[in-house]
């Protein structure tokens, strides 16, 4: 049993060292992190805004959208939790 384990961790090592280098046009690049794109994050859970987006609310004047019914639940039910991050 020792071997066989032994056997399957070395091939998945050599796998991983086979590998090539993607292509650059297949590598992703990062967003800009929520902290930075100020106004443009759901105030809960901070995820970058979609133009998308429909769940929206009014709060001190300011229109507020979010990624779900159910963040848009949750900023209605505690607004000062979440208001700093809008």
């Amino acid at each position: 049993m020792k071997i066989l384990i032994i056997t399957l961790l070395s091939t998945i090592l050599l796998a991983c060292n086979n590998n090539k280098e993607l292509p650059q046009e297949t590598i992703q690049k990062p967003t800009k992190p929520a902290a930075t794109v100020k106004g443009k994050i759901d105030p809960v859970c901070e995820m970058v805004q979609d133009t998308a987006w429909t769940n929206l609310t009014i709060y001190n004047g300011d229109t507020i959208k979010f990624c779900s019914e159910n963040c848009k639940k949750a900023f209605e039910a505690r607004p000062t939790k979440y208001s700093k991050h809008s």
